[in-house]
């Protein structure tokens, strides 16, 4: 990918994030990135186009750190723990990331819910079965792993509620309890499930 397309398709994703789909023009990402639209419509056919490009673009990119993480071993071998902390530390800490991803699950259409399916959520979604399946599940464990997803995305969601209610016990900045917290809501569910 050229540097042009990256930088466009970056500060598409910035801006999509912050203002929506919606707000946001060909021409108001041209500006943004420091060119001119032809240069724009160079690279993109429309704005459909440059939306799908820059979601694809950035769930793809996302989802390698999740192999990454993997290859690395933690001293216990904990997948479970692995993979948690992982995708708290990725809706927590990229905000362009967590909010696309929202928009996506709240207003993406039958296609590009298809494609985050497939781009983000079918390599967790799948590890987590494994993990759940090598602890002797003897049920189907795709409840369990789209509850497991659906408890870390909601923890990431009340976030900034959080200082409001646990005052200032709680540090918004520290993913650690958070992961915590999920690990002592799944270990259980896994082992009841065995």
């Amino acid at each position: 990918m050229t540097d042009t397309r990256s930088l466009i398709l970056d500060t598409a994703a910035r801006l999509f994030a912050e203002q929506g789909y919606v707000a946001i023009s060909m021409r108001d990402v041209a500006r943004a990135a420091g060119m001119t639209q032809a240069n724009l419509y160079y690279h993109f056919r429309d704005k459909d186009q440059m939306i799908n490009d820059t979601l694809a673009h950035l769930f793809a990119s996302r989802i390698a750190s999740l192999d990454e993480v993997l290859e690395t071993h933690l001293a216990d071998g904990d997948e479970l723990e692995r993979f948690v902390r992982w995708m708290v530390k990725l809706l927590a800490e990229d905000i362009v990331f967590a909010r696309l991803l929202h928009r996506e699950l709240l207003d993406g259409d039958a296609g590009r819910l298809a494609n985050l399916a497939q781009a983000i959520f079918l390599r967790p979604f799948t590890l987590f079965t494994e993990i759940v399946s090598a602890q002797g599940r003897r049920s189907d464990p795709r409840p369990l792993a789209l509850s497991a997803i659906a408890l870390i995305i909601g923890q990431i969601l009340v976030l900034p509620l959080m200082p409001l209610l646990a005052g200032n016990a709680y540090d918004v900045n520290n993913p650690d309890p958070m992961v915590t917290q999920i690990l002592a809501m799944l270990r259980p569910a896994l082992s009841e499930q065995s």
